[in-house]
């Protein structure tokens, strides 16, 4: 499998980093040569000096068949319109890292659509949703959304000590 990484900031690093331990060929864009130089120092990645906007470094890259590009930088816009222009190219798959809560409200825009992105991944968002879980149901091993969060499944430990556990519902 070959992917290409637009930003090789903390995430996009980190990201690069554990799909060249899986055997996944890995690209990575960057417009700070240092990142990339310690990037590849570091992992059995390439690296490509420039702007993941520039459409014509993102399709001489279509030449490996890349079956995925990770848009990771700090921006947002440029995420949305890395894999815009991406999926016009041929890429099969666009992910795309957004910060913005508005960009996963779809009330009245679908933004995926709208961009071409097949899924939007937010890092802060996400680890702030996992510990509301975890504050407002308390005692919750794991606890699982369902239908954008009007549905909890949530795992329990039930102690040796319950005495209810001959009770038939």
């Amino acid at each position: 499998m070959d992917i290409v990484i637009v930003g090789a900031g903390t995430i996009g690093s980190y990201v690069a980093s554990f799909m060249s331990k899986k055997d996944v060929n890995v690209t990575v864009i960057d417009t700070d040569e240092r990142k990339l130089d310690l990037l590849s120092r570091e992992n059995d990645v390439a690296t490509r000096l420039g702007s993941g906007t520039d459409w014509r470094l993102l399709d001489e890259l279509t030449e490996f068949s890349p079956s995925l590009i990770l848009a990771l930088t700090q921006n947002d816009e440029t995420n949305l319109v890395v894999s815009s222009i991406a999926k016009n190219l041929g890429y099969s798959q666009a992910i795309a890292r957004v910060r913005q809560e508005h960009f996963f409200n779809q009330v009245r825009l679908d933004f995926p659509r709208l961009f071409f992105v097949d899924q939007f991944i937010g890092p802060e968002f996400l680890a702030a949703q996992d510990i509301l879980k975890l504050i407002s149901l308390p005692g919750s091993i794991e606890v699982q959304s369902f239908s954008h969060g009007a549905i909890y499944m949530r795992t329990l430990r039930v102690p040796l000590s319950w005495n209810r556990g001959h009770k038939k519902l």
